[in-house]
């Protein structure tokens, strides 16, 4: 859906692919105000997302040198959301930038966190110079970062995000690590 539709300039659009993110993935930004799905989906129209995305369609890999760009847009992101529905709403933007990015943008969630700060907590060092309104969501990236490097020096040549992003959601990597 984010592939045959990316752009966010028809209301329509962006309110169906806002709905099916929150509720397939259980964001909940409905729990913040009635009709949030839509009114999030307005406020993106009107504010020209695809402006403030457009940065991210340049990135071919997430890594160290590219995860302050991706947080930065994350972050703006959840301050639009912020703004329009009075939610911090840190998962359903990383699930809706991860749709329209696969391959660059980590899906955060609670569990994913935990499963990864289990594994790699401690080690992590300085991400960014400037304070994120996404914390957790940076600690969770360069959690990720750290295990992507775990997985290279121990013979995986191109570790995925995307199987990553699963195996964290599943706490599967307890089982592999």
């Amino acid at each position: 859906m984010c592939k045959k539709y990316p752009k966010h300039n028809n209301i329509e659009q962006v309110y169906a692919k806002v709905t099916i993110i929150n509720r397939v993935y259980r964001a909940n930004l409905q729990m913040s105000k009635s009709g949030a799905e839509r009114k999030l989906a307005e406020y993106l129209v009107k504010n020209n997302f695809d402006k403030i995305i457009a940065p991210l369609k340049n990135i071919k890999k997430f890594d160290i040198k590219t995860i302050n760009t991706i947080l930065k847009i994350h972050s703006i992101f959840v301050k639009l959301t912020d703004k329009k529905l009075k939610k911090h709403a840190l998962s359903f933007c990383s699930k809706y930038l991860y749709f329209h990015f696969p391959e660059i943008v980590p899906i955060y969630d609670r569990r994913a966190y935990e499963t990864a700060w289990k594994l790699v907590g401690n080690e992590l060092g300085d991400i960014s110079s400037e304070r994120l309104i996404n914390a957790d969501y940076a600690y969770y990236c360069a959690s990720i970062l750290k295990l992507i490097e775990h997985l290279k020096n121990n013979g995986i040549k191109n570790p995925n995000l995307k199987i990553i992003d699963v195996l964290l959601y599943d706490k599967m990597f307890d089982e592999i690590l």
